[in-house]
């Protein structure tokens, strides 16, 4: 996730992340999940830089006949595109479309249906619900999420976790 974060609309930024990608492709479900995840929290500008990288992991794929990326990335773009909300970066975003149907990436009702949800502000206002729905799990859940994603860390301790929520939630003890 932290370099998704910390790309840059450079060639050889995005060049350098496409590679490492490719490198790691035996982990292409939990890259493409955290590319989703970076494009859903990303301001316009980074998020087209996020499309850009795509792109270019999607395109080398099909060069070296490497499909699982190529497929991975096709089950979120739907998603994703919903999130690409800002009038500025759609006329990149659907010139990637565009390149992806001429050169038979994806077929043509595909890339006709990525550019409808860009188009489509229902289609952002359903992404908003949606992220709206997921902070509005019960408090204990969001606590729960917290303390497994901080002991994934390996930097936390079970017992401070357990320090700070008991001081959160009713004070020290």
């Amino acid at each position: 996730m932290r370099k998704l974060n910390a790309l840059e609309n450079t060639q050889e930024s995005i060049q350098t992340l496409s590679l490492w990608i490719l490198h790691h492709r035996a982990q292409h479900k939990e890259i493409t999940a955290n590319w989703l995840t970076a494009v859903k929290s990303a301001k316009p500008e980074h998020c087209l830089h996020l499309f850009y990288l795509a792109n270019d992991v999607i395109q080398s794929s099909q060069r070296k006949k490497t499909t699982v990326l190529v497929t991975a990335f096709e089950e979120l773009l739907e998603e994703a595109c919903a999130y690409a909300r800002d009038n500025e970066i759609k006329p990149k975003l659907k010139r990637i479309f565009s390149i992806w149907e001429t050169r038979s990436i994806f077929p043509k009702h595909f890339c006709e249906k990525l550019t409808t949800i860009v188009d489509d502000t229902s289609a952002q206002s359903k992404a908003t619900a949606k992220l709206l729905a997921e902070f509005r799990k019960p408090w204990y859940n969001q606590i729960s999420d917290l303390c497994h994603a901080l002991m994934k860390i390996d930097v936390v301790s079970a017992t401070s976790i357990i320090r700070i929520l008991s001081f959160n939630i009713g004070g020290p003890r």
